[in-house]
């Protein structure tokens, strides 16, 4: 009787995601999550990517993976591995130090009449290395020299991306389209699923479905041809070939995915008739990185589990001193020797404007002087010149503080030694969420979100993980992050409301979003 029953097939789906794992841009992440708990939700998983190479899978990853199909398209080079602002750096064993080298290193210029800037470390480097001991490090000099040496070429490869649609990728993708045929032949997949990053994986991804007529879903992320920003970077001829694929797309998919309510609700007006096909899934935080022991088991009480939240989240950290804090933080005078640290995850670029900070920062170095001078905000990358000399010209030099792209394993760790998390957004680019906020989430420093995006806005809110403001209102900006600092204590979690602020978030985690995914694949197969 038991050989006469009949164990229903897993569903299969195939991945083409050209970034994943090991490379650490948001896009491959957002795959790599999606694919690891896929196939803990009983799907079996297939990925097609770019392989990265010099960098192997962690672990961790390994782990994770496991079950996992892999297959690689071999790629002659790649600048995309060092040049992107989306890559979130490699392993360093000694990133915790970071905070405490710079801290030190401040603490020891202030005695002297000169300031000390921060460089980017060297590969491998555990210490920042001052502007004045430069000229000591050979390593350095080559670095920069190579920098300046790639920079003319970059520039070229841009310009001509300008006249190229979608993106210089799709050479490379249209080459490898037989493999990635015979692939799908061997694996028989339900559905196929395609990540708009790059761009050109919509057009290979729309001739492998109707080669083997399987149906695919696309995860558009961000916007394509109705972004504003990219799509003044392009060429009418361009903009022209990428509106016509864009219209064939979201034509034949059977799904598309959106990764904001801005963006989805933009498209829908757009091409009102396949509104119905679309559909919202965030990017989200990952409890395996935060240890999913942190997770409280329901009969336990909070008290007991301090030691539990050291060993993930440093949350006890934040418990065990919040009562002091509560106590000697209630006043301006009570802090004047302690740094208040702002952490902004990111490099400041268009999409991310550095404008609102420097003003907000000069109102507080009219109104609060003492505060001025103990502020000090950390960011990814070092700044254009133009802005160093404006900062220069301004006297802000010291408050703003250059960090090397944090590992992604180990950035909820590291933002918890900060007094507060900025998150950027150009006013005209209200329609994405940066990917850091999500990072953001889970952490229990407050979140500064200077933009215009009103589902973040929402989401701070109905979380209360923090505050949200225009560009333009400094003058709120700056007197919230002093009221920030007279009661910094008081904004760290507590044991009583630990398990709320889990419970407050855990729709936004990798596991809740993925389940999501899997319920929008099943209905595509069903129909």
């Amino acid at each position: 009787m038991e050989n006469s029953i009949k164990i229903p097939k897993s569903p299969k789906v195939l991945m083409i995601s050209p970034y994943f794992v090991p490379r650490k841009r948001v896009g491959a992440l957002r795959s790599y999550k999606f694919a690891k708990h896929l196939k803990d939700l009983d799907w079996q998983v297939c990925v097609v990517h770019l392989e990265v190479k010099g960098q192997k899978l962690s672990d961790e990853e390994k782990l994770a993976l496991e079950g996992v199909e892999l297959f690689e398209l071999k790629t002659p080079f790649d600048r995309t591995i060092n040049r992107s602002s989306s890559d979130l750096g490699e392993v360093d064993p000694h990133i915790s130090n970071h905070m405490e080298s710079c801290n030190l290193t401040e603490t020891q210029s202030q005695s002297n009449t000169s300031i000390t800037k921060y460089k980017i470390p060297l590969p491998n480097r555990s210490e920042y290395i001052p502007e004045d001991q430069e000229k000591k490090e050979e390593g350095m000099r080559a670095k920069k020299d190579i920098v300046q040496v790639g920079a003319p070429i970059q520039r070229v490869i841009d310009r001509f991306e300008c006249y190229f649609p979608m993106d210089t990728w799709y050479p490379l993708l249209r080459s490898h389209l037989n493999y990635m045929e015979q692939i799908l032949i061997q694996e028989k997949p339900n559905l196929l699923w395609v990540t708009a990053d790059p761009w050109s994986g919509l057009s290979v991804i729309r001739t492998l479905s109707k080669r083997l007529g399987v149906p695919f879903v696309v995860d558009f992320r961000d916007p394509f041809t109705l972004c504003p920003i990219r799509s003044a970077k392009k060429s009418n001829w361009a903009k022209k070939v990428e509106k016509n694929l864009e219209v064939k797309v979201i034509q034949e998919a059977a799904a598309i995915v959106f990764t904001a309510d801005e963006t989805l609700k933009l498209y829908q007006e757009s091409y009102a008739l396949h509104a119905d096909k679309m559909h919202l899934i965030h990017n989200a935080f990952d409890y395996d990185f935060l240890n999913s022991s942190a997770q409280l088991d329901q009969n336990m009480e909070l008290e007991q589990n301090n030691e539990l939240f050291r060993e993930t989240n440093k949350l006890s950290a934040f418990i065990d001193s919040s009562a002091n804090r509560d106590r000697t933080s209630t006043s301006e005078g009570s802090s004047k020797s302690e740094p208040f640290k702002l952490l902004f995850l990111g490099k400041f670029r268009s999409s991310s404007p550095i404008e609102p900070l420097i003003k907000s920062f000069l109102v507080i170095k009219k109104n609060h002087s003492t505060f001025f001078s103990n502020i000090r905000l950390y960011h990814i990358g070092t700044l254009e010149n133009q802005v160093q000399k404006e900062l220069e010209n301004l006297g802000l030099t010291r408050q703003f503080i250059s960090l090397s792209p944090i590992p992604y394993d180990r950035v909820p760790d590291f933002i918890e030694n900060f007094d507060g998390l900025i998150s950027l957004l150009n006013p005209i680019r209200n329609m994405v969420i940066p990917s850091k906020f999500w990072d953001y989430l889970p952490a229990t420093p407050p979140i500064i979100s200077i933009g215009t995006n009103l589902e973040m806005k929402e989401i701070l809110t109905n979380t209360q993980r923090g505050y949200q403001f225009e560009s333009f209102q400094t003058e709120e900006i700056a007197q919230k992050l002093y009221e920030l600092q007279v009661q910094r204590g008081s904004f760290s979690l507590k044991s009583g409301t630990s398990k709320k602020h889990l419970n407050r978030i855990v729709r936004f985690s990798a596991k809740h979003k993925t389940r999501e995914l899997s319920d929008l694949f099943l209905s595509v197969i069903k129909n």
